[in-house]
């Protein structure tokens, strides 16, 4: 549960839809209604010795409506109860009496619910925003379904079950286990079972790998993880074509579920299961990667990925989470120090991998440049093959950067190394081009470190 308050109602409305995802406009349809309904009731209390005038409600990052107390004869909700697939889901509401207001300003309630199967369940806002979370001021009634076999039953509660965590993943796994220990015992299957049964293990890989971000996360959270986590399509942070999708959606991929369909039903149970083992701990990585962003705490995570092996390998869960920590730019001295030491040992690291030399190089520049990390970017310069390009390694040579390594040393090293033999004949002196161009890079090299380098430069392009 969490409240906050905001300069006015729409401002509320704003920061509950930012970074949203897609909300499907219809529930899911299958052989049988399972469709769970919403309704915000008691919208018009008393909050803080001020009688509640307008309200603003909705859902998974979507506004469903708002209203004022004027329309209290009506109906205590505000709003009809609306349709949603059962699972879990981000309900929020914004609240303001009159005199609030007027100045502008309104607060707005936010949490996770989980809504079961056929369930009519009814918010008591009072409730939830005065101290209880959203589970604990939820009325739930559960409307009859067919009374269909134990089996179908429990396929179907694990089916939609929440799972936004790694701890709802594994949940939902064990339940769907235990539900097919029972589907074991029924002798015979009409073909209407079996056509519910696959549509029910259908739904589970939909539910359980398709998530919606934002029906486990406020858009408030959401705009503090960065584009690698939430993006549908794959993030620039990572080497092209490696990782396809935002890491929320990576975490939970490695199901094939048109491979699965073509299987027996017992086979394709057991294909879920253990794909749902397989992401558990992945699902987790990205749940703590989205708690330090939310909690501005990134010690934890820091920890975790100096413990591990090191790889740059963003299709293992150590890789990937190296990535997201290093471009986070939440790290510190210490993660730069432990870096510096992986990148100057590993000798498969080089100034011509693109997108790794853009991520180390800028996780070793902050929080500033120490001795170790310009000592690790040296190395990478070095063992870049001849013919490519240093890219983003020449930016140990600027004066505009913190460093305990003085520009002059850094800058000298720089132009001597990109004008030796080391380097291809037409790449020599190409690195360092941009520090001798005159008086307008004097924030990238003094005009007196500049007259010291440039016999050295001019030599090497010369030739």
């Amino acid at each position: 549960m969490t409240t906050f308050r905001c300069a006015a109602l729409l401002t509320c409305l704003a920061s509950a839809l930012a970074s949203a995802g897609p909300l499907d406009e219809e529930p899911n349809k299958g052989p049988e209604p399972v469709d769970a309904h919403l309704t915000f009731a008691k919208p018009w209390f008393m909050l803080k010795g001020k009688k509640v005038q307008w309200a603003a409600v909705g859902i998974d990052g979507r506004n469903l409506t708002t209203c004022s107390s004027a329309e209290r004869v009506k109906s205590e909700t505000c709003g009809q109860a609306v349709t949603v697939d059962p699972g879990a889901h981000v309900i929020h509401f914004s609240v303001t009496s009159e005199e609030d207001n007027f100045r502008g300003d309104a607060t707005t309630f936010y949490d996770r619910l989980t809504l079961g199967v056929r369930e009519d369940v009814e918010l008591d806002m009072a409730k939830a925003l005065t101290g209880d979370s959203a589970e604990k001021a939820a009325l739930r009634k559960t409307r009859p379904g067919k009374s269909p076999v134990p089996c179908l039953a429990m396929v179907e509660t694990a089916a939609y079950a929440p799972a936004c965590t790694a701890a709802d993943l594994k949940a939902a796994a064990s339940t769907l286990e235990k539900a097919w220990q029972v589907c074991a015992q029924q002798e015979t299957w009409t073909d209407e079972q079996k056509n519910t049964l696959r549509w029910l293990l259908s739904t589970a890989s939909s539910n359980w790998f398709e998530a919606n971000i934002a029906s486990c996360y406020h858009g408030s959270v959401l705009q503090k993880v960065g584009g690698a986590i939430k993006s549908y399509q794959a993030s620039s942070l990572f080497p092209a074509g490696v990782v396809k999708t935002g890491s929320w959606r990576w975490a939970r991929s490695g199901f094939d579920a048109e491979a699965a369909e073509g299987k027996s039903l017992k086979v394709h149970a057991e294909l879920l299961g253990a794909a749902a083992s397989t992401a558990v701990d992945k699902v987790a990585m990205i749940e703590a990667f989205i708690e330090a962003a939310s909690n501005k705490n990134f010690t934890p995570l820091r920890d975790a990925v100096m413990k591990a092996a090191f790889t740059l390998d963003p299709t293992t869960l150590e890789g990937h989470r190296l990535w997201l920590l290093a471009g986070s730019h939440e790290n510190d001295s210490v993660f730069s120090e432990w870096l510096a030491k992986q990148v100057k040992a590993d000798k498969s690291v080089h100034c011509g991998l693109y997108e790794e030399q853009e991520l180390l190089v800028k996780a070793l520049l902050y929080p500033k440049l120490t001795r170790a990390a310009y000592e690790a970017i040296v190395a990478m310069a070095e063992r870049t093959p001849p013919t490519q390009s240093l890219n983003r390694c020449t930016h140990i040579g600027g004066a505009n950067i913190e460093s305990d390594v003085p520009a002059l040393e850094r800058l000298t090293w720089l132009v001597k190394f990109d004008c030796s033999a080391k380097r291809a004949p037409d790449k020599r002196g190409d690195s360092v081009d941009t520090y001798f161009r005159g008086q307008s890079v004097t924030n990238l090299a003094s005009i007196a470190d500049q007259a010291k380098l440039k016999p050295i430069f001019d030599k090497c392009k010369a030739k």
